[in-house]
C-alpha cells in the first residue's frame, strides 16, 4: 500500500518478495515499512530478505526504511548491515507495538 499526504508518501508491503511492482510503489517515497521476515542464508518465497530490501531500496530511490516481522535469526544475522551494503538511507529495525514518530 502506498499513502500520500501532503506531499509526504509511505509504503507498507506485508508479505513480499522483491518484484518490479514493490519497486515501483516505493519509488522516490519518504518512508517504507517493509517486511524482513527470512534472512538470505534461509530465504522463503513470498517473504523479503535484507539483501532483497537493500535491493528494493537502492533501485526505488525511498528515503527512509523501517523493517518489521523479523524472525530471531534475521535479527541475528546483521540485516541492517547486509541492507546498508546497497542502500545509504537511515534503516531501522522496528518491533510489534512500537510506535514511532515521523
Amino acid at each position: 500500500y502506498r499513502f500520500e499526504y501532503d506531499g509526504n508518501s509511505i509504503v507498507f508491503s506485508g508479505d513480499s518478495d522483491y518484484c518490479p511492482e514493490l519497486v515501483e510503489i516505493c519509488r522516490e517515497a519518504d518512508l517504507a515499512l517493509l517486511e524482513c521476515a527470512y534472512s538470505d542464508a534461509n530465504p522463503a518465497k513470498g517473504h523479503l530478505t535484507p539483501e532483497r530490501v537493500g535491493r528494493i531500496a537502492a533501485e526505488s530511490g525511498v528515503k527512509r526504511i523501517l523493517l518489521n516481522h523479523l524472525y530471531p535469526e534475521t535479527r541475528a544475522s546483521d540485516p541492517l548491515g547486509t541492507i546498508r551494503r546497497q542502500f545509504a538511507g537511515p534503516v531501522q529495525l522496528v518491533d510489534d507495538g512500537e510506535v514511532v514518530h515521523l
